[in-house]
């Protein structure tokens, strides 16, 4: 019984498995792939009586940017997540959402947030994952 199920156990692995077996040094290689999309719940927020606090829930490309997110929600509804921005050496500046313009004079600017912690990457920089909360907020320096 063992040894009949064995052979077409071992003709299933060689029609399933990558030449060279498991050991892949590929990170594309997984039993289990990554998706090809992921969730990402995208907030702009301002502390401003004029400004319009908005949160989507985004389908994207697994290697998306946070700049991709922004993007992806300004064409799923423009009017509540328009953004301009700037391109600098380090890639693209946000420098208004909603109208609302960051301001060398005032001190304030547009900061990225992932799960309520600051960025250290730019929009163009950062890499989503799935089911991150990303936020955009005006803040001051």
């Amino acid at each position: 019984m063992m040894q009949s199920l064995a052979i077409p156990l071992a003709g299933f692995l060689l029609l399933v498995l990558p030449t060279g077996g498991l050991c892949q040094d590929s990170e594309d290689f997984s039993l289990f792939p990554r998706p090809r999309k992921v969730f990402v719940l995208y907030s702009i927020s301002a502390d401003i009586s004029t400004f319009t606090n908005d949160t989507v829930l985004l389908y994207v490309p697994r290697d998306s940017t946070f700049f991709d997110v922004m993007n992806a929600a300004v064409a799923k509804d423009c009017s509540r997540f328009r953004f301009t921005y700037e391109y600098s050496n380090l890639g693209p500046y946000i420098t208004s959402v909603q109208g609302l313009m960051a301001s060398d004079n005032q001190h304030t600017y547009w900061e990225l947030m992932s799960n309520d912690v600051r960025l250290d990457k730019g929009a163009g920089n950062y890499k989503v994952t799935t089911w991150e909360r990303l936020e955009i907020r005006y803040s001051k320096y």
